[in-house]
């Protein structure tokens, strides 16, 4: 998970992944507000003028990277509600 200072339009690409993700925008009430599935990474330095970077249609605070295939196995969906327990 990562925690910025404040919410945000926060992009992220995959340097140095060995498998695609799937991504978890959350405001600050741990509302979903963009979710991204299969994201393909960028395996090495060489890929990255070709690499996919992912922006949110929306400011979040948090944003959940998960193994791809993790929102459908677990019924994700954009009224799931993100509940922090500790960090």
């Amino acid at each position: 998970i990562f925690v910025f200072d404040a919410p945000g339009l926060h992009s992220l690409w995959m340097l140095n992944m060995q498998f695609p993700l799937d991504m978890i925008w959350f405001d600050d009430q741990g509302k979903i507000v963009h979710i991204e599935k299969d994201v393909p990474p960028c395996k090495s330095a060489l890929e990255t003028a070709t690499c996919t970077v992912v922006n949110p249609s929306a400011e979040a605070l948090y944003i959940l990277e998960v193994t791809a295939g993790f929102i459908d196995e677990f019924g994700v969906t954009e009224d799931s509600i993100l509940e922090i327990i500790s960090i």
